[in-house]
């Protein structure tokens, strides 16, 4: 995975294991791999709606504390779009996407 922003990045490591990675400004990320994307805890969410589109399927969720994606699959279910402001994003095994509350983490 990639990372690019115009403004520096810090980074750190919380005591799950998970780096943490903040920007000022927006970060744009690679994510030419991604075969699947998910929601931590669907109990997080105040909002979740679907809208389709010629030829794709928009969805925008909403977070209790917040949070925002907006994301889109074309017909073939390739990811075309993905944003997310106030909300932690997880990648596992390099191509599985997990969204999540920020509220969420070390006591």
């Amino acid at each position: 995975m990639r990372i690019k922003s115009s403004t520096p990045l810090t980074m750190h490591e919380d005591c799950d294991g998970i780096l943490h990675v903040r920007t000022r400004t927006t970060a744009v990320l690679a994510l030419d791999e991604i075969k699947s994307i998910g929601i931590e805890n669907m109990l997080d969410i105040r909002s979740y709606t679907i809208t389709p589109i010629v030829g794709s399927v928009s969805h925008f969720i909403r977070f209790l504390d917040g949070g925002e994606v907006r994301l889109a699959y074309n017909a073939q279910g390739c990811l075309l779009e993905f944003s997310a402001q106030g909300v932690a994003v997880e990648i596992q095994d390099g191509n599985r996407l997990t969204m999540a509350s920020l509220r969420r983490g070390c006591p």
